[in-house]
């Protein structure tokens, strides 16, 4: 199987269907109506005794189109908020093109997903070549014999060319993005006390901390509306954690598997288990690996195992943390822990929140960080406790994604 994603600023249900009918003449295609979209699958047979290809693709859009994020309104807004979030942390070597990645990002109202069984054959290939061109699109790919730009996963034009990798390569020098004036200004949403308390609370503590502060962003949901994990799978995360930032910190990997055995940790993720597996590290694995130690602290907070969140600016202490976790195990951790009450925690998401936006804002408009903020102390804390408050109830890995 191959995949890879096409988003576009301006492309119709319609199009996409006289693509398929137009590449694949020949192919049985059937529309199904699926929650927050609809999926598209054309079976291509090549023979009586063969297998057909199969091409699925997904048509999902935005609840009010824009050529911004400035409101977090629907499923997909929230994934390119998400994408502009992971974009914000690779490298580049072309910084300029970095920023125009971001401002196409927020541009983007239909997302694709594209899916090739058991290849993209050339008719795909064409089907695939067109819709990006017809919706002036860009593609996110996972790297495959038929689209290899980049040996790791990148975003590609809508001819196909690398824009940036996750090793932050390039192929292109200029991104175009297109502005559409015709949209409207989205319908005003309404929120309760509660919900324009917390934000007001949050935009005073940036006010008073000289963060900027972006008004349009939305108020957090209630709490009372959100989930949150259970007091063991928090546990198992920050043990995993643990391991992951004690490898990027250069402890042999001899060590870290006699650990995870004596300490009972479980629970890896897919991309963890890929990481320990490696006998040497990239400098850049090594860097995101150790900086999952501030992640760490903000679960070990949530647990009420670390008193006060200091401000965004300050390193956690690594060896406060080395000395609550290694000489107890998962089990004995578990025993006497007790989960902060939900709203302390949907309050201080909320601000992080609101500092993260304004650290991704600030960078890719004027390359500085704010004032006196980590952007990668914000990220860390961010990243953690939207997985503990089941952000779209993914995984820990899906967090990113985007992706």
């Amino acid at each position: 199987m191959e995949k890879c994603t096409i988003y576009s600023h301006d492309l119709s249900y319609k199009q996409v269907i006289k693509i398929l009918r137009t590449h694949l003449p020949s192919a049985e295609i059937n529309e199904h109506e699926i929650k927050n979209g609809m999926l598209i699958m054309a079976k291509v047979k090549k023979g009586f005794f063969t297998r057909p290809n199969v091409l699925k693709i997904i048509f999902k859009k935005r609840r009010h189109r824009s050529d911004t994020l400035s409101k977090i309104e629907c499923e997909l807004t929230q994934k390119l908020a998400g994408i502009v979030e992971r974009i914000e942390t690779l490298p580049a070597d072309n910084k300029n093109i970095k920023t125009q990645l971001i401002n196409k990002v927020k541009s983007i109202n239909i997302e694709l997903p594209f899916q090739a069984e058991p290849l993209i054959t050339a008719e795909f290939q064409e089907v695939l070549k067109e819709l990006s061109q017809t919706g002036d699109a860009l593609l996110y790919v996972h790297p495959n014999p038929t689209l290899k730009r980049s040996k790791v996963p990148y975003f590609a034009d809508k001819d196909f060319n690398l824009i940036l990798d996750e090793e932050g390569h390039s192929e292109v020098s200029k991104l175009e993005v297109k502005v559409d004036e015709r949209y409207r200004p989205l319908e005003e949403v309404h929120y309760d006390k509660e919900q324009l308390l917390r934000k007001a609370n949050s935009e005073d503590f940036m006010h008073l901390n000289n963060i900027i502060v972006y008004k349009h962003l939305p108020c957090m949901p209630k709490a009372e509306h959100m989930s949150i994990r259970s007091v063991t799978e928090i546990i198992q995360r920050a043990y995993c954690l643990l391991i992951v930032a004690l490898y990027g910190e250069g402890e042999n990997r001899q060590n870290i598997m006699r650990m995870i055995i004596e300490l009972g940790v479980t629970g890896f993720t897919p991309q963890e288990m890929e990481l320990l597996y490696k006998e040497t590290l990239t400098r850049k694995e090594r860097s995101d690996s150790a900086w999952r130690y501030e992640a760490l602290n903000a679960l070990l907070w949530a647990l009420q195992k670390v008193e006060v969140l200091s401000f965004p600016s300050d390193i956690c202490s690594v060896e406060g943390i080395l000395g609550l976790m290694v000489h107890k195990s998962v089990d004995e951790f578990n025993s006497d822990c007790e989960l902060r009450a939900k709203d302390q925690i949907v309050d201080y998401l909320d601000k992080i929140y609101r500092i993260h936006w304004t650290c991704v804002e600030e960078r890719m408009h004027t390359q500085l960080d704010p004032h006196d903020v980590h952007p990668r102390i914000v990220f860390e804390r961010y990243y953690a406790l939207r997985w503990l408050m089941m952000y779209q109830n993914r995984d820990w890995d899906e967090i990113q994604d985007v992706m």
